[in-house]
């Protein structure tokens, strides 16, 4: 996957929006908060980490070990 500024833009929603809803309905904290934001640029990190870093490690491994495609 190629990383553009428009996959990272859409990672750090998405990211952002997980967090409000997980921080809303399972921990019960308040969604609006610099805590989901932070959590929400962790996941998206994490994201974009993936993205890059999958299709090297799918280059090595053997077809049966390979990681999935992720989105």
């Amino acid at each position: 996957m190629n990383v553009t500024v428009n996959s990272v833009v859409d990672d750090v929603l998405r990211g952002v929006a997980v967090a409000g809803v997980y921080r809303g309905l399972v921990e019960g904290k308040p969604v609006f908060s610099m805590g989901t934001v932070n959590f929400g640029l962790r996941l998206a990190g994490a994201n974009v980490v993936y993205s890059v870093a999958s299709p090297v490690v799918n280059g090595v491994l053997p077809p049966a070990l390979q990681l999935p495609n992720g989105k």
